[in-house]
């Protein structure tokens, strides 16, 4: 069996970050330093106050369960005055 993938998936490029990524590695392999603002610092720790506030919000029981199944009223009836214009 010849499964051929379509024009579609045949037209996908490489992702735009992984050629990005590329390209700092070759620059930094020729001794320029970059400096990404683009994805944050993963090196370094978050300030230890955001680690306890994340902590204290894991263990709170109001922040798991579902969602209400009627969801948020405001938002329904932006819903429904946008249906009902088109």
């Amino acid at each position: 069996m010849n499964i051929q993938p379509s024009q579609r998936v045949q037209q996908i490029k490489e992702y735009y970050f992984s050629t990005k990524l590329k390209e700092i590695s070759a620059l930094r392999s020729r001794g320029i330093d970059i400096i990404s603002l683009g994805i944050g610092g993963p090196d370094l720790p978050p300030p230890s106050g955001v680690i306890t506030t994340m902590a204290e919000a894991v263990h709170d029981p109001s922040n798991h369960g579902y969602q209400p199944h009627v969801g948020v009223p405001q938002l329904r009836e932006a819903f429904a005055r946008w249906y009902g214009r088109w």
